[in-house]
Formats: C-alpha cells, sequence, structure tokens
C-alpha cells in the first residue's frame, strides 16, 4: 500500500504544474480556442493522475521500493553518485522522504512483526480518504436516483416523446433514453452509467424551451460527459490531499458545459443563440436544489452562466486547438516520468543532512550513528495546503413584492442615472420632464430597448416604460421601483422573460 501512494505521489507533483499552468492561461485560452480543447485537456490529466505508469524504461516506485529491501544490507555505504550511476534516478527529480519515516515504530508486538512506520499510517491515512470519498459519491448517486424512480413520473407526452426521437436520430444516438419529472430536480439533468434517464423539473416549458433542454442534455448523453465526470472523481478521490485536484475538477465541469453549448450553438444564427441563453436563463433561479456530483445538468450560478453567455453569444470564431491539446499530452507523458520518491540518507560522519539516496542500515550499523534526537533533518519538504473553496453561489430570488419596499422613500421624481447588476446587465435612466423619462435597458445580452419611453407615478413610486428589442423588434415593457439605493426592474411584457424581476445598483456596467 506504501509503494502505491509512493507511486500516485510520483504523478500528482507533476500534473500539479501543468493543472496550475492552464489556471494562469484560462483567460487566453478562453478567447481563443473552443472550450472543448480545454476540456479535452482535463480529459487527459484525468487519465494519467489514475494511471501512473512510469515510461522510459523507468522502474516503477513499487519495483524501486523491493529493490531498495532486498539490498539494503550489502548496499548499505552507497552514496548519491552510485544511485545516478544505476539509473534509477538519472534525469529525474527526486522527492526525498526523510528515512526517520520509514524506521519502524517500536511496538510491543515488534517480535511478532507488527512493526509500522510513520509512512505506512500516511499511506493509510490516504487509502482510508480515497475510500471515503468515492463511498460519498456513490452513496449520493444510488440514492438520488433511487428518489427520482421513486417519486418521479414519467413522461408520456407524445410531443416530447416525438422531439426526443427526433433529436435521438439527429445525434445518431442508438440507446434507450426514459424521460421522467421529477419536482425536487435542481434543473434539467441526465443521470444514469446504463440505464439513461433524462430528469425535468416541474415546470412549464414552451417548445422552443423544451428543444434546447432535450438537445443539451442528449449532447451530453452523446459526448459520454457522465463517465468523464465518474472519471474526475475517482482522480480527485485517489489524489483527495492535493487542492489543485479539487480545483481541476470544478474547471473541469465548467469548461464541460460551455463545450456542451458550442455543440448545441454549433451552426446557429445569433437569433438561435440568444433564444439558448434564454432557455439557461429560465434556469438560473432554480440552482438551490440538491443535486449529485455523478450527473449532467443545467450547471452554474451567476459567474458560470456569465461566462456561458458570453462564449455563446461570441461573436469571432474561435480557432482549432489540436495543437494545444498535442502539447498537453507529451507535458503529461513526459514529465509524470521526471519525478521520483527516495528514502534520504543519514551521514553518519557529521550527521549534517542527506545525501539524496536512500540508505536503510542494518542493525550492526545503526550501533555507530548518531541518534535521531542529535541529527537534525533537512530533507522534510513542507506542503502548502490551501483550501479550494469556490462553490457557486445559488441564485438570489430577486422577486419581491411592493409591499417589501420601504415605505418612508416615495420621491416626487425618480432618480436618474445608469445602474448595472452583478451580470452586466444596463439600465441607463434620464429626465425629459415632470414625469416622463427615456430608459437604455437590456438584460444579459438577451435584449436591448434603447430610449423607451416611461413615466413616473409619484404616489405609487412606479416608473413604467416601453420600447422595442432591437434584435427581434418585439415589444418589451417593464416596471421599476425603487428599493432603498437601488432598482427593482419586473418585466410586465417580453418574448421570453415576462414576470422577471431584476435588481440593479447605481453605478457604471
Amino acid at each position: 500500500m506504501t509503494n502505491v501512494f509512493l507511486s500516485f505521489l510520483e504523478i500528482s507533483i507533476p500534473i500539479s504544474l501543468i493543472i496550475a499552468v492552464l489556471l494562469l492561461l484560462t483567460p487566453f485560452l478562453n478567447k481563443r480556442y473552443a472550450a472543448k480543447w480545454k476540456y479535452w485537456i482535463w480529459i487527459v490529466l484525468a487519465l494519467r493522475l489514475i494511471i501512473p505508469l512510469g515510461g522510459n524504461g523507468e522502474v516503477p516506485a513499487s519495483d524501486r521500493q523491493s529493490q531498495r529491501e532486498t539490498l539494503a544490507s550489502s548496499e548499505s555505504e552507497k552514496t548519491a553518485s552510485d544511485a545516478l550511476a544505476d539509473g534509477t534516478a538519472r534525469g529525474r527529480v527526486i522527492v526525498e522522504i526523510p528515512a526517520r519515516m520509514t524506521t519502524p515504530i517500536v511496538t510491543q508486538s515488534e517480535k511478532e512483526g507488527g512493526n509500522i512506520s510513520v509512512l505506512d499510517i500516511i499511506a493509510l491515512i490516504w487509502m482510508l480518504g480515497s475510500l471515503l470519498f468515492i463511498s460519498v459519491h456513490l452513496v449520493s448517486y444510488f440514492h438520488y436516483k433511487h428518489q427520482i424512480l421513486k417519486k418521479g413520473k414519467v413522461i408520456k407526452d407524445n410531443d416530447v416523446l416525438r422531439l426526443l426521437l427526433k433529436l435521438k436520430h439527429e445525434l445518431h444516438i442508438n440507446c434507450t433514453v426514459s424521460v421522467i419529472e421529477y419536482p425536487k430536480a435542481a434543473s434539467p439533468l441526465l443521470i444514469g452509467f446504463c440505464n439513461h434517464i433524462l430528469v425535468l423539473p416541474k415546470e412549464q416549458y414552451n417548445s422552443e424551451e423544451l428543444f434546447f433542454i432535450l438537445k443539451h442534455e442528449l449532447v451530453h448523453l452523446k459526448r459520454g460527459d457522465i463517465y468523464f465526470k465518474l472519471l474526475f472523481a475517482v482522480a480527485n478521490a485517489v489524489h483527495w490531499f492535493n487542492p489543485l485536484i479539487w480545483i481541476m475538477q470544478k474547471e473541469a465541469t465548467v469548461d464541460m458545459e460551455l463545450s456542451c453549448d458550442e455543440r448545441v450553438t454549433q451552426g446557429t444564427d445569433y437569433a438561435t443563440r440568444k433564444a439558448y441563453t434564454e432557455t439557461l436563463l429560465s434556469t438560473l433561479h432554480k440552482q438551490n436544489a440538491k443535486r449529485t456530483v455523478l450527473s449532467t445538468g443545467f450547471y452554474g450560478g451567476k459567474q458560470i452562466m456569465k461566462k456561458r453567455f458570453k462564449n455563446i453569444l461570441a461573436k469571432k470564431r474561435k480557432k482549432n486547438g489540436v495543437a494545444v491539446l498535442i502539447c498537453a499530452i507529451m507535458l503529461a507523458v513526459s514529465l509524470g516520468t521526471l519525478v521520483g520518491c527516495s528514502i534520504t540518507k543519514e551521514n553518519a560522519e557529521d550527521g549534517s543532512g542527506p545525501l539524496g539516496t536512500e540508505d536503510i542500515q542494518d542493525e550492526n550499523s545503526q550501533t555507530d550513528q548518531p541518534s535521531p534526537e542529535s541529527t537534525p533533518d533537512n530533507n522534510v519538504h513542507d506542503s502548502n495546503e490551501t483550501e479550494s473553496v469556490n462553490a457557486d453561489e445559488p441564485a438570489a430570488n430577486l422577486q419581491e413584492s411592493s409591499m417589501q419596499m420601504a415605505e418612508s422613500i416615495n420621491p416626487e421624481t425618480f432618480p436618474v442615472g445608469e445602474y448595472h447588476d452583478d451580470m452586466d446587465s444596463e439600465l441607463i435612466i434620464s429626465k425629459v420632464d415632470d414625469k416622463n423619462y427615456s430608459v437604455d435597458f437590456g438584460i444579459y445580452k438577451s435584449f436591448y430597448v434603447e430610449g423607451a419611453v416611461g413615466s413616473y407615478d409619484a404616489d405609487s413610486g412606479v416608473l413604467s416604460f416601453s420600447g422595442t428589442d432591437l434584435g427581434t423588434e418585439s415589444v418589451i415593457s417593464a416596471d421599476v421601483i425603487i428599493q432603498g439605493d437601488n432598482l427593482l426592474v419586473t418585466l410586465t411584457q417580453s418574448e421570453h422573460l415576462t414576470g422577471e424581476t431584476f435588481k440593479f445598483e447605481p453605478g457604471q456596467p
């Protein structure tokens, strides 16, 4: 078990370096290349993390450890140059493990072979942590799926089934997909590794929204994203001690959704892509329910949705990233063979530090060596444990009744100026006369109204305006009320978002 832990530790270090570089380059890669290429890089790295095989003829960590133990008594005086000569450390970065970590802890059962070292204890903790991690996810998955099958309702609507069949034929999907309505579903999602289930919340969707929802989840099924999510979970379980692997899993999930969006909207015009973002927007307020990691869905809080909207509506065509993918594969394979683990050697002459290679002293030679208390250990490498807390914030419900407004605020004139929300929506109010105002208004790049005519009723504290969407030429109407220093805009008429309420803060967008 100790040898297996050392093998995974050897691969975790170089892959972490690649992950750190990718995270630094993410803004550049997202702007220049399609999201699917970075998503494939994450898949390659996850595979490398769970397959710690040496390359270029290198001896695996487990075999090297066995060789050290076999030759310990005859090579107790071996130096660092000897280690390089036998090829076990040539061209490699050696992570030195203090010799005292492999020294057996004396116990009463020592005569019965019950010795155990600090390194053995660390390996045991690692194994228990990995089993606990993956067990929690599997139990959560099976429980959630059981709840769906138990409390969900199989959809038999002909229109839904006909659309599902059409999209399966279009995407060349031959497997069976069941459609179940589950009231507690956070959003539309796909679950099931063998028997695939497409889960819909208990919501009323129009034909356009239903088309995008079904196609989105079927694209996940077509690409096997449910299995890749399992791959990332296993990689995270094996390397749970490495915070960069946690970040990698979260970034991979985001890129999975970005690449799925690209596939759904591939070859469509701007109007269709905008309609798709409006479908995503309609699920924004339903992201606070529980879900399992081992499923796909309309993933994301506000910040993730904002990134997805920008990616979907981007007008500039992104480049092919196959060269970046090949470079990442080569780095993952080559760097994985350049890191090794070694046990440090205590210097008997000056007691100052290790020589960089393992030296297991036999019982006779240990009597001539200084005690562990008198010999400083300069080879302990502390690892900076950083906690990755990047949980997606649930979208706040912005719909508030006028009874919740501060009753003391009832100005004779409406506050003019520029307002924005946390997704770069725009609200600019200009005064025409005492009761009439001009309004420029846009929501998440889904629609934009310029120079809308608005009138203010000081008694009710409501500014009502109406204008024409510059993209679709449809009528957009809304009511604006004051809430403290902020404004609440409720859509009273629009093509897709009627009844939605948005909160705007003063200042430049």
